[in-house]
């Protein structure tokens, strides 16, 4: 795991490496989120709430997250925005998972290697939601379940070479799922299929507004070294920096504040906005290039809004 946390992150030891989205309200102390994560209160340290989302430290190794997949969690599932998992440490998704969740914008796993449970999303309604495992190279059949979407949505799978049990259509992917969807897959997924697409792949191309991103490499582009913060008003902060050097094309850059992702911009000079007023942001920026390769964390900046 050490080497996933160097990786994307590079964050120093004691640090907080799991953020959720959305659930203050509900998730109040470090033994209410403890039975919502399945896990021992004594894994989670510096649990702190910061607004309307939650944040600590997981210790003691990998878990499965079932965060939502109980009749207990239904407020949880019409809260909950994002699961960031910095370090790596879900090793696995339960079934109906993120079941009947309404909010969920964003889920970083780079801890899954091969995933075993079906149905994750099953009857899902969200706006829009990048969906992440990096490192995964193994989904089984009817992964997702079906669920549907009303925007653009992402899910990044660039190493997954077992998109169900056959090189078949195993339904991952049901139209709904697909409509919409951009999927990053490993090239090799182009020609599986008896010299065609794979068939779950070859699902998301032909659902409406999709499209899918073939992965040639993973070689991240260099990280951001020469972040400052620009012009800044009461809800804004302008984001200056040199472009870091890519084997691929940069397509955007994720920024995040305080350590959460927040969103991303398309180019330096460019402003974040929906800022609070009179407020201290730690921000940090990754570049993403289009094969949704990441570089690590560039340098930090300290900005505060008028």
């Amino acid at each position: 795991m050490g080497s996933l946390k160097k990786y994307y992150f590079a964050k120093s030891k004691g640090e907080p490496n799991t953020f959720i989205g959305g659930v203050s309200s509900v998730v109040t102390s470090a033994s209410v989120l403890a039975t919502f994560l399945a896990i021992s209160v004594a894994k989670i340290k510096k649990f702190t709430i910061v607004g309307s989302d939650v944040q600590c430290r997981i210790i003691g190794g990998s878990y499965p997250l079932t965060i939502t997949n109980n009749a207990s969690n239904t407020t949880l599932r019409t809260l909950i925005t994002y699961f960031q998992d910095n370090d790596g440490l879900v090793s696995n998704i339960s079934a109906s998972c993120f079941a009947l969740t309404t909010k969920l914008a964003r889920v970083y796993l780079p801890g899954v290697t091969t995933a075993t449970n079906a149905f994750i999303f099953q009857d899902v309604n969200v706006i829009g939601c990048i969906f992440e495992m990096p490192n995964c190279i193994s989904i089984p059949n009817s992964f997702f379940g079906n669920y549907s979407v009303t925007t653009t949505k992402i899910t990044v799978l660039p190493k997954c070479i077992n998109f169900g049990s056959t090189e078949l259509n195993n339904t991952i992917f049901s139209t709904a799922t697909a409509r919409s969807m951009r999927l990053y897959a490993p090239v090799s997924k182009q020609t599986s299929n008896a010299g065609g697409v794979e068939g779950d792949v070859a699902a998301v191309a032909a659902g409406v507004g999709a499209s899918v991103v073939f992965v040639p490499n993973y070689t991240k582009p260099s990280p951001i070294t020469t972040l400052v913060a620009g012009t800044i008003s009461s809800t804004t902060i302008q984001l200056n920096f040199s472009i870091p050097s890519s084997t691929n094309t940069i397509d955007f850059y994720e920024y995040y504040l305080n350590g959460v992702y927040r969103g991303r911009i398309t180019a330096s000079g460019q402003s974040i906005s929906g800022l609070t007023t009179s407020t201290m942001y730690k921000i940090s920026l990754v570049a993403v290039d289009i094969y949704y390769n990441k570089s690590i964390l560039s340098n930090i900046v300290t900005a505060t809004t008028l």
